[in-house]
């Protein structure tokens, strides 16, 4: 009865360190998981900072430049600009526009700018 007492003790003694060793690797694998994801997160982040994937859909509006292009007002909503250059020449003025609009800084970028053609102008 001792020596089968002895024996489970041993096998248990010996199978510690190997549980404990697959626990170390999974632990570190799921570091260089957490790691690996982070990463590619900040990757995208990038990417779209400098490709604009921020935004969404292109759209069309028609409305009046204000600021020397700085915003955009149509149906009672000013709307601020990123890149009011493209606006600045037609201050006062009622245009229609294309564009997309900046999530991460909730500003319009003006792609296509035309003068409004309607008849009340």
């Amino acid at each position: 009865m001792k020596t089968t007492l002895v024996r489970v003790l041993l096998a248990a003694g010996l199978c510690i360190p190997a549980i404990a060793a697959a626990q170390s690797t999974q632990t570190q694998s799921s570091d260089q998981q957490a790691q690996r994801h982070e990463q590619q997160e900040q990757n995208q982040a990038a990417t779209a900072n400098m490709t604009g994937g921020s935004m969404q859909n292109q759209h069309h509006m028609t409305g009046k430049v204000i600021e020397d292009g700085k915003r955009f007002f149509s149906d009672n909503t000013s709307y601020p600009v990123a890149n009011p250059k493209v606006l600045k020449k037609y201050n006062n003025q009622t245009v229609s526009i294309e564009f997309w609009f900046e999530t991460s800084t909730n500003q319009l970028r003006v792609t296509k700018v035309s003068p409004d053609k309607s008849p009340s102008q």
